[in-house]
């Protein structure tokens, strides 16, 4: 007693000016007191037992409790528990500013602090990485920091808009008239900075000067540190110049979620990005400065307005592989967006540009598509201008605002090879469109007019279903090429709704601090099971009704399994989106994290290693199998899931799990709400399994890459993970679900993409948006085998092998999304049910659709090749609406009669070298046939059509047919739907037919047969 004593005195006094709870009574206290005694070394971490625990307990229960207030304020050593100002997580786990810098760190904005600032960002670095906390306050910079490998700056923060501003605030004054200085805060691969307003107290609104980046993402120096999993997230750029600026070198993985403010000059700059990036939740405007409430803010309207409104650029958009954009709300830019010759694919998502001088400049993009859906793009002098484009660009249920032109080339006559289709979109003004081709279909006009102006530069345009205030009006200046107007009876798929929501808290029901390392079993470095130990922590936290069970900075071994308790937390070190890290050489780099080396199951695939609860989670952790040795035969061992989720509640965020054989089973039990977020890893057998009857749940931002093995230090072959992984793993599985989300998730090196499957006679329903996959050689990126209702938008599906492989009878739908590479485009064995592309661009060389029955629909498709279709069955309808074939050839399996065809489709080529059936496609211009005669045998030769008359054309009553060769055998007549309305065996090489007999005014197709060939003419009957 007497030496516990002066061990709680000097908890009690290291630091009191900061209390890391203020509620419930300071619980969990009794770990408080053992974390003073081992400060002074009289208890040694890692080292209690039952024993001293009950001692603890007995001591703050029945004697601390006489004279402690239950509101005191008590530091329990370096690791802390502090109730924050956060909307999304309001519990953290972190070193207290001060305690990190060892010096109490200026809060009021006089002192400089850059060098204490500094000081404790290396101090956690060197202790393996964590958060350290800077509570309300005002911090002073007047110079640069640097946010190393796995450390997180954490502040207080209030969501700005309305109101003025509160929380933690950065200041800083360095760099002023110089935009090439170093940055004010440089952010390394598995950093992070969450929770603060930076403001430039100097910076004046009548007189705005330049300063450098705010915030830059660069990638880490050296090989030792992997390049990946820079995040910010809630930050406020109340006046920043040039807001943030990313890979200027190389880099991978940035996340970028709720950024707010009046960056005056640019907001984000992306360029050299080579693995996914992700940018979300970005609110840029002139009035975040007006309505802050701080010292020199200008007055709504002000100069400020009138400088970004003349030379603001909210973002600049380059090189992305395969970038996921969503929820932006910009107003008041010169320019909302460009994009650029290095842009590298990727979606965007409801993104609003209103009030700028141009909403979106789309220049020299390649021709990966930018796919737009769901988005407001407005601009005084033109919503979107298209300059020198020669990629391709879809948007989809979007909204085209301008005074002047909605749509219009950089400058008139500007020819650009671009391919851009519009579906289901409002136009409020007029429409000028160049290029190589464009399509308007399903959307509105919404004015009288001229509606639509097709420029002397445009190839080919295709204007189908829309509808227009006032008489139609086309003005058509194309000098060479071909447009069609069309206006059809057809019903379109609509887009479906999705309701982001952007801030979903989870925490546990009781704010209460465990340390593992309090409890006997748990020590870090050695080779014993710590599993058991960590139950203790576990269970503990559950008697005492809930608590976060803290794993510090060190590695774990788990040769068992443990539970995670309802209303319990297990939290790592690194509660932020992490890589993983683990050293060969430990003398030669540096570790981070909270590792778990996981043997439990070793051997055996049943079960799973970290069962979690209903109202409990997992944050925060690093999970690496040393036993898994596929890179020593390509032969993976198998193991327990990792995760096993099991009722409602659940979740898992910040996870590095580098190699599992199979990552989180959220299919065996029904788990409703779950939310899965910022999970990084590269499953072996199966990534993420979804199913159970679980109702909305959530997956956010998961990301499967080979590089968590490859790029990160760990034992590993890439040849011998292909060799596994290409046939065996399946990234994505959805079973019996009910509204599930899907957002912004990735994966490579897998068999399949995303399963969907049937799970006690029902399939899966949800919405994904903005999935990619890529590299598939031997599977698909979709494998569907039920469906109810589980749908994709902005999907990439990139696979060398097949892009959908379906054999179900149920439904799948698909909107503004793009395919590539893949030999078969569309595969089945047992038949498709239904089948809806809505817009899609395909990139594939003379890529496939194979199907034996049911019915497939594409609406604005995009072929950059050639395709060949083989229907297996008579009245296998294949709906073709609005298509575009760059180059290549067009192969059909059949003879015409015997295909049902309720829609003729629209093609156009961009040159002569395209070779195409007209038996089904309209083609303005001279026409070149393949003629196809069963689905063994294809026939490439060219016809003369000099051999062949067909006039007049149109016809509006005899139609004189004349031929010269001797081998017709028959003349048919069928008209747009495919039907055979006319056929004869003629005995001259005449013949002259009633156009009455045919049927209504339309395009009708004249074939003449003979034994090794077809001649087909269109012709128009009026």
């Amino acid at each position: 007693m007497e030496i516990i004593i002066p061990a709680l005195y000097f908890g009690l006094k290291l630091r009191s000016r900061n209390p890391p709870l203020r509620s419930n009574g300071c619980p969990g206290f009794h770990l408080v007191i053992l974390q003073a005694a081992m400060s002074v070394g009289i208890l040694k971490t890692g080292a209690m037992s039952k024993v001293i625990y009950g001692i603890k307990f007995f001591f703050f229960f029945f004697l601390l409790q006489g004279f402690l207030p239950i509101h005191g304020q008590i530091a329990p050593g370096p690791w802390q528990l502090f109730d924050t100002e956060h909307p999304a997580d309001r519990l953290i786990v972190a070193i207290h500013i001060d305690d990190a810098a060892g010096s109490t760190v200026d809060k009021t904005g006089q002192e400089d602090v850059t060098t204490l600032v500094q000081q404790a960002i290396n101090n956690v670095f060197n202790g393996g990485g964590g958060t350290i906390y800077f509570p309300e306050g005002r911090y002073r910079f007047d110079g640069s920091i640097e946010i190393r490998e796995s450390v997180k700056l954490r502040g207080d923060f209030h969501v700005p808009g309305g109101s003025a501003v509160t929380g933690t605030f950065f200041e800083p004054r360095g760099g002023r008239d110089n935009e090439t200085a170093d940055p004010f805060i440089t952010l390394r691969g598995s950093a992070c900075i969450d929770g603060f307003t930076i403001w430039y107290p100097e910076q004046d609104a009548s007189n705005i000067v330049p300063y450098p980046v705010t915030i830059l993402f660069e990638r880490n120096p050296n090989n030792r540190y992997p390049k990946h999993c820079a995040t910010a997230r809630c930050i406020n750029l109340v006046n920043s110049y040039f807001g943030i600026d990313i890979g200027v070198i190389n880099t991978a993985l940035p996340l970028l979620s709720n950024i707010y403010g009046s960056p005056l000059k640019k907001g984000i700059r992306i360029n050299e990005c080579s693995d996914v990036s992700r940018i979300l939740d970005i609110h840029f405007g002139p009035d975040y400065w007006t309505q802050s409430g701080l010292a020199g803010a200008p007055a709504t309207g002000g100069p400020h307005a009138v400088f970004m409104m003349e030379q603001g650029h909210a973002i600049d958009y380059l090189r992305s592989d395969n970038g996921f954009n969503g929820f932006w709300y910009i107003t008041g830019y010169g320019t909302g967006m460009t994009m650029n010759s290095g842009f590298s694919a990727g979606p965007f998502y409801n993104l609003e540009f209103t009030n700028c001088g141009v909403g979106l400049i789309l220049r020299s993009i390649n021709q990966v598509p930018a796919c737009f859906t769901n988005c407001i793009f407005e601009g005084l002098d033109a919503a979107l201008v298209l300059d020198g484009m020669t990629g391709a660009a879809q948007f989809n249920t979007s909204v085209f605002r301008s005074v002047s032109h909605t749509v219009k080339p950089a400058e008139p006559g500007n020819f650009s090879a671009s391919q851009v289709t519009f579906h289901d979109c409002d136009f409020n003004g007029p429409a000028h469109l160049s290029g190589l081709m464009a399509t308007i279909a399903n959307s509105d006009f919404s004015f009288a007019g001229d509606h639509v102006t097709l420029d002397n530069s445009m190839k080919n345009a295709i204007l189908m279903d829309n509808r227009y205030g006032g008489k139609r009006t086309i003005v058509n200046n194309m000098s060479n090429g071909s447009a069609l107007v069309r206006d059809t009876s057809k019903v379109y798929s609509p887009t479906p709704d999705f309701n982001y929501v952007p801030f979903i808290p989870h925490e546990p029901s009781r704010a209460a601090l465990y340390i593992v390392t309090d409890f006997t079993g748990v020590n870090t470095g050695d080779d014993l099971d710590d599993g058991p130990g960590i139950q203790l922590a576990l269970d503990q936290a559950a008697d005492d009704g809930g608590g976060i069970v803290f794993v510090p900075a060190g590695e774990y071994v788990l040769n068992t399994s443990i539970n995670v308790p309802p209303n319990v937390e297990l939290r790592g070190v690194l509660d932020m989106p992490h890589h993983g890290k683990l050293p060969l050489n430990r003398d030669l780099v540096h570790e981070f994290g909270s590792f778990f080396y996981v043997n439990h199951g070793n051997g055996s695939s049943d079960g799973a290693t970290i069962n979690v609860s209903s109202n409990a989670g997992v944050r925060g952790i690093t999970a690496y199998y040393p036993e898994q040795d596929f890179y020593v035969d390509g032969v993976a061992r198998p193991f327990p899931w990792l995760f096993g989720l099991n009722g409602e509640n659940i979740y898992i965020q910040n996870v590095c799990a580098v190699n599992p054989y199979q990552l989180m089973d959220i299919a065996s039990a029904r788990c409703d709400n779950h939310f899965i977020e910022n999970i990084y890893s590269m499953p072996l057998l199966y990534g993420i399994d979804v199913g159970g009857g679980s109702e909305g749940g959530r997956l956010r931002n998961v990301h499967y890459n080979g590089t968590m093995l490859l790029q990160a230090f760990y034992p590993g072959n890439r040849e011998k993970l292909d060799v596994w992984s290409y046939p065996n793993t399946e990234a994505f599985r959805f079973g019996n679900t009910v509204d599930q989300e899907m957002l912004f998730c990735f994966g490579r090196l897998c068999r399949a993409g995303i399963v969907l499957y049937e799970q006690n006679g029902t399939g899966p329903n949800g919405l994904s948006i903005g999935f990619g996959i890529e590299d598939i050689t031997q599977g698909a990126c979709l494998d569907v085998q039920a469906n109810n209702g589980f749908s994709f938008i902005n999907a990439s599906l990139l696979s060398e092998s097949a892009t959908l492989l379906m054999n179900t009878d149920d439904t799948l739908e698909l909107f503004n999304s793009r395919t590539k590479q893949s030999e078969e485009f569309i595969q089945s064995t047992s038949g498709i049910g239904k089948l809806v592309f809505n817009q899609v661009l395909h990139r594939g060389v003379d890529t496939r659709i194979q199907y034996p029955h049911g019915e497939v629909e594409i609406v604005n498709g995009l072929f950059q090749n050639g395709l060949q279709i083989e229907l297996g069955e008579p009245d296998v309808p294949l709906r073709l609406y609005g298509a575009y074939m760059r180059q290549g050839i067009l192969k059909l399996n059949f003879e015409e009669e015997k295909v049902y065809w309720d829609y003729i489709n629209d093609i156009y080529s961009a040159g002569d070298s395209i070779i195409m059936n007209p038996d089904l496609f309209l083609f303005p211009g001279e026409i070149v046939i393949d003629h196809t005669l069963n689905s063994e045998i294809f026939f490439d030769e060219k016809v003369n059509h000099s051999l062949v008359k067909v006039y007049p054309n149109p016809a509006s009553e005899i139609l004189t047919i004349e031929w010269e060769n001797d081998g017709v055998e028959e003349v048919r007549i069928f008209n747009s739907l495919g039907a055979k309305v006319y056929s004869s065996s003629p005995g001259d090489k005449v013949l002259l037919i009633d156009v009455t007999l045919l049927g209504p005014g339309g395009i009708y197709f004249v074939v003449l047969e003979e034994k090794l060939q077809r001649e087909i003419v269109p012709v128009v009957i009026q």
